[in-house]
This record gives C-alpha cells, structure tokens and sequence, in this order.
C-alpha cells in the first residue's frame, strides 16, 4: 500500500516566504517524512511537460490537495483560468479533498476575480441551488389590488428552501464522499445532508431554539456575515413557522446516517367546464383514515389540499352550484394529476358528510343509510319524498326523488354516489322545470350494453376513458347485483371472454329511459 500523498499549492508568488516554511516543516519531520508523500514542484527532475500539465496531472493522484488563497489572482485573463484556480477545479472535478485557506481580512484589497472566486463558491451553491429548486415548483401570481407589484408565492415558500439548502452547506460533513442532494417527489422536497446532529442535539431538540453548533465553522461564520444563517439556531423554528402559516404541514426532520429535511408540497386539483375555469367549486378529499381535507377553487381554477403522501389512494369529492358532481375514488396524486370536467346544469351538487346534510332551497336535514343489498335509504325530516311515499325511501343511484317542505317548497335531487360513509347528490328546482339531469354514468352504460353485449374494456372506450375506473367496476357490480345486465360466460365470472348484457328488467329500464321518466 502506498503512502497518502499531499499537494500543496505554490502557484502564488506572494507565499513564497510561507511556502519556504512548509517545505521546512513538513521535509524535516521525520513522522510526516517517514508515512506521507508530499509533492514538490521545485524538486522534480527537469521534464518536456508543460509545468502546468506536469501539476494537474499530480492533483488527479493526490490524496489530500492544500490550496492557499491570497490576494493575488495570478497568471490568467479574462478567459483563461489563472492556474492556482485550475488546480482548485481540478481537485473537485476529480473528488479529492481539497481545504482552503484565505489570507487577508480585508477582501477589498483582494484582485477581483480572486475576490470573486472566494467569496462565490459557497454562496453561489446556496444562490444556484435555491433558484433550482423553486424552479421546478409552482409559482403563483397574484393581482395588482394593493399594490403596484403582483405578488408572486411559491408553493413552499423561498424562505423554506433556502434554509434548507443553506442548512445543508454549512453542516455537511467535508470528510464524507457522499454529496448533499435534493430530491423532489410530488408530495414533498427533500434535502439530503451527508451528516449527523451533534451531540447533543437529535430531531426533536432541534424544534427547540439553541446555540450554534455548525459542523464547519468557517463556512457557518461567513453564512452568518452575510445574514444567511443566525447565531441562535431559529432556522428549523422558522421554517416551522411559515409552512404553517402557509398552510402546509410542518417539515419533517430525520437523522439516520443522513440528516434529512423534509418539506411537504401541496395537492392541487384543477377543475374546468368547457375548457373554462371554474371558481368557487368545493373539493373535498376524504383520507384512509375517515379525516377531510376541503378547499375551493381559486379564478385559476386551482384548489390547493394537504396530503401527506403521493402514494396513498384518496377518494376526491367536487361539488359547485350551477353544475354537476364528481367522485374520482382512487386517486393517487404520484400518479397522475387530477382535472374533473364539469357540466353546467340548473341546480347543483352538494356532498353529505356522514351520510347527513341538507340541500339549499328545502328546510330539511337528510339521512342516509346503505341496505345489506347496496339500496339506498333516504329519509328527510319534514319533507315530503314523492307526493308523500313512506320514508325512508328506498331508491339505487341515479334515480330521481321528488321533495316538498313544509313551506311548499319543492326540489328535485339525486343521488350520485356513496363513498363509504359520505355521498354526493344533485339538485335542482323541481322536477318538473331546468333541463334534464346529465345521463349518469350507470345510465350512458346501461345503454350501451343495450345496443350488443360488451366487456368492460370496450365499454371503457365506448364512454371515452383510457382505461377501465375504479367507478365504472362499481357501476357494473351495481347493474349486475340489481339485475339490469348478466354475465354472457355465467359460470366463469373472471373469463377473459367476459362480456355482459342487458337482462329483460335492463331493457324494460332502457325503455322507460327513453320516455324521459326516470333514470337508473
């Protein structure tokens, strides 16, 4: 095994006299002599090789690279690097340790590209990785109301991101070969540190104000000049504080080999009608765990929900005045992103948390229950269903019911579809005035099936979707449990050969259908 060798610059006339004395120190002593390998460009033999060529050549083998900076740039112009620079590229391109140290406090004495170059490199890591980041999240752009400038806010806010890619600079650990990286996901942005918390802080002290205890205390001391960083660590404690006031959940920390921030994106669902924005639309997104996540829709057409993770399946609710529901079960954010398109209709939608709620236009709270069979119970206090019929009703999906309260008041509803314990329902006027209800999507397949017998792929192209929804299986498995349609291979349900057709109570359902009564 050979000794770790050492190369120290000596590009920079004005280090002459130091670098007389490190050639003293480390030749005379006899430990570093005797186990490390120290390059000296004014000891090699005399050589064709260019002198430039001949030391970087010595930085690709080297082990450690020592470089000292000054006030001097050196040989070089305007585009040609001078060669203390060269070899500082060198020793990073290639992955070698490579400590710097300054000379001089007073930097406006310093040439100004060497200026440049030691100030820039840290914070130009900061500057570049901040505007990376916040390139690739979505940025919104408010009106000139109040002021002459439109505000413009990121998704996370600026402050979030830079705190954590200044975070990862000041405390990486140099000695590790690991590199520090961002990582974006839908749901969140990471940012990975190759470093531990100091003892003795962990990921819970750190939520807490403290001292500062910076892995490297040069870079911190010159973050903290430029107002990067503070001397009391509020860092965390800020970040905390304005994702929440942002409305996002609080970042995560993890220390686990490596230090990791973790801050949480936004779910965004964008609703149009016609290619049109729609505005003022709830959106209710109801999570694994029987918890609501609600928001409405902005002039963009944008609604912004919490969500943990992109991976988790999550049933989305839509539901505005002046036009029809949507039930997208299922969603995976990290999948695909959502977009309902809307029809326009009199009336509207409104969703019944609970399987209770109320309808705008009628003075009546409406419960909801399921049967063993999948029918669904409707009972409304003070109101009348259908001239009087004895609650509660008994009535599938899609079909219509007609109410009156006490006042004389009358409307006309439906009910779309139940998720679990929460339905969404349409209204509007009355039955007997608006245009008719949007063909739901059990009926557009019920008449389809009508027309020949078909599987569930070709019913999924004949109704314009790329593949076959979580809601067109449920509307198949009503229409066979209520008898409307049977399988055509009746003793092998999963054949690939399976198709389905209308049975005589389908076809009689089709019928009525078409003398504009009701709807399945």
């Amino acid at each position: 095994m050979s000794d770790p060798s050492i190369l120290v610059s000596s590009g920079q006339r004005q280090f002459t006299r130091e670098h007389a004395v490190r050639q003293d120190y480390l030749r005379d002593g006899s430990l570093v002599r005797r186990f490390i390998d120290v390059f000296w460009l004014e000891y090699q033999p005399a050589s064709a090789r260019h002198l430039g060529q001949l030391y970087l050549g010595e930085v690709d083998w080297c082990d450690l690279y020592i470089g000292p900076f000054g006030i001097d740039y050196g040989v070089g112009s305007e585009a040609v690097l001078s060669p203390t620079e060269q070899e500082f590229e060198r020793a990073t391109a290639v992955g070698v340790y490579r400590p710097t140290f300054g000379n001089g406090g007073d930097d406006g004495v310093r040439h100004p590209k060497m200026r440049a170059w030691v100030r820039g490199t840290a914070f130009q890591i900061v500057d570049k990785g901040v505007d990376f980041v916040l390139s690739e999240f979505s940025l919104s752009v408010g009106t000139r109301a109040k002021s002459v400038r439109a505000p413009m806010t990121y998704e996370i806010p600026r402050k979030v991101v830079t705190e954590a890619v200044v975070s990862a600079v000041a405390h990486r650990d140099r000695t590790s070969n690991s590199n520090a990286q961002v990582i974006f996901c839908s749901d969140r942005l990471e940012v990975w540190n190759p470093s531990r918390l100091p003892p003795p802080l962990d990921s819970q002290r750190q939520r807490a104000g403290h001292g500062s205890m910076p892995v490297n205390q040069l870079i911190a001391e010159s973050l903290y000049l430029t107002d990067c960083i503070e001397r009391l660590e509020t860092g965390m404690l800020d970040m905390i504080s304005r994702c929440t006031n942002a409305g996002l959940l609080e970042p995560n920390l993890s220390d686990s080999g490596h230090f990791v921030t973790t801050a949480w994106r936004t779910t965004m669902v964008k609703i149009r009608c016609n290619e049109r924005p729609v505005s003022d639309a709830n959106v209710s997104m109801l999570l694994p765990n029987g918890t609501w996540k609600r928001s409405t829709t902005n002039e963009a057409s944008e609604a912004i929900l919490e969500a943990e993770s992109g991976s988790v399946p999550l049933d989305v609710f839509v539901d505005a005045k002046g036009f029809n529901a949507h039930v997208e079960q299922g969603w995976v954010s990290a999948v695909h992103p959502l977009s309902p398109k809307l029809q326009s209709m009199d009336g509207g939608a409104a969703i019944f948390t609970g399987l209770t709620g109320e309808l705008p236009g009628v003075n009546g709270l409406f419960r909801l229950t399921r049967g063993t069979q999948g029918q669904i119970h409707l009972a409304v206090a003070n109101v009348s269903i259908n001239d009087g019929q004895p609650q509660p009703v008994r009535r599938s999906l899609g079909e219509e019911l007609h109410l009156m309260d006490s006042d004389g008041r009358e409307l006309a509803m439906h009910i779309v579809d139940v998720v679990g314990r929460s339905a969404i329902v349409e209204y509007r006027a009355s039955r007997h005035q608006g245009s008719p209800w949007p063909e739901s999507l059990g009926t557009k397949a019920l008449r389809l099936l009508a027309d020949s017998p078909k599987s569930k792929a070709d019913l999924s192209r004949s109704l314009g979707q790329e593949e076959v929804s979580c809601q067109l299986n449920k509307v198949v498995r009503q229409l066979l449990a209520e008898g409307m349609i049977k399988y055509t291979v009746s003793d092998k349900p999963r054949s690939c050969l399976q198709k389905y057709r209308v049975t005589a109570k389908g076809m009689d359902a089709v019928a009525t259908l078409n003398q504009g009564s009701i709807e399945p």
